[in-house]
Parts: structure tokens; C-alpha cells; sequence
């Protein structure tokens, strides 16, 4: 359908920064979807991250549950769950620093303006990690709290992101 997707925000990092944040959430749209291209970090194997945000910043709860197939080139495929973390991981494993490690992932957002029901999300991601091997990971998560979520932010596990291309797009009703 033309038209459907409706780009509410961007974001192109081209020097380090801590995290960075796309929000408007609303009621306007019941799923929203996030694309990052090209995102690297800035120090050797650091794991990216995402967390939901409500009226009073980032929720950093231990509430975000996580499965996903994580596909790598050099060992077998792997089924990964997490519950009870602090934030959602993107991608699966670590970044590097070298031409070409970087992530590309799209996620999208479902419930995430509905204060009475779990907000949940979908991930597929490639990136060529911070050992040089191609991998991918394909799954989802909830944050298991009734709350309205207004935004999201991206960041490092402990260091910053050195580049990326971040655009957030509402999905028409």
C-alpha cells in the first residue's frame, strides 16, 4: 500500500556518541519499525543494545525478555534466550572496529503506546562481528510491563557509537 510507512524520525551519527534516541510514540500508529544501517562502535567488541523509554526516561528494569536464532558463518546456528535483563541486545554478539564490521537490523515495534499490554518487538540483523565473521540473528522480545513507551534509544554495551544511520517509521492504521 503506498503510503503506509511514514518516517517519523532520523538520526546519522558521523562522530562517537553515548546512545542515540528516536521516539514520538503515539496513537497514531500501532506498529512502529526502526531501521539501523551501517552502525559501528567505537572500541573493538562491544555488544549493541535497546532499551524502551516511558514519561520518566529509559525503563532499565530487569523486565526485557529475549529469544533469537543467532546464525554465524564460522560454527552452527544457536538458540538464544535471555529473561530478566536490562535491556534488549541487537545482533546477537559483538562489533568491531574494522571496514565492514558493522550492524544492519530492522526491528519492529508492536504495543508500544498501549499502557495496558507488554510492549514486544521483532529483530533481523546482520553484521560482521568483532572476530571478522558474518552473522545474523532473527527473533524477539517483550518488556514484560504494562506502560506506555514513548520512545527508544541505541547504545554500546560500555563504550560509544562511532557511526549509523537510524530512521523510525510509523506503520499507517
Amino acid at each position: 500500500m503506498a503510503g503506509s510507512l511514514i518516517k517519523i524520525s532520523e538520526t546519522t551519527v558521523t562522530s562517537a556518541v553515548a546512545s542515540v534516541s528516536l521516539g514520538n510514540f503515539s496513537a497514531d500508529y500501532n506498529v512502529y519499525k526502526l531501521v539501523i544501517t551501517n552502525m559501528q562502535t567505537s572500541n573493538d567488541a562491544e555488544t549493541p543494545f535497546l532499551r524502551l523509554h516511558n514519561s520518566s526516561g529509559a525503563n532499565t528494569s530487569a523486565n526485557y525478555d529475549e529469544a533469537f536464532k543467532f546464525l554465524r558463518t564460522n560454527t552452527p546456528f544457536v538458540d538464544i534466550g535471555n529473561v530478566n535483563q536490562t535491556k534488549f541486545k541487537l545482533g546477537g554478539t559483538s562489533l568491531g572496529t574494522n571496514t565492514g564490521e558493522n550492524l544492519q537490523c530492522v526491528i519492529y515495534f508492536f504495543n508500544t503506546f498501549n499502557a495496558s499490554e507488554y510492549s514486544f518487538l521483532t529483530q533481523e540483523a546482520s553484521l560482521l562481528n568483532s572476530s571478522g565473521y558474518l552473522s545474523g540473528a532473527q527473533g524477539g522480545g517483550t518488556l514484560t510491563v504494562a506502560e506506555q513507551h514513548l520512545s527508544v534509544s541505541v547504545f554500546m554495551e560500555t563504550n560509544n557509537i562511532a557511526s549509523g544511520r537510524f530512521v523510525l517509521y510509523g506503520l499507517v492504521k
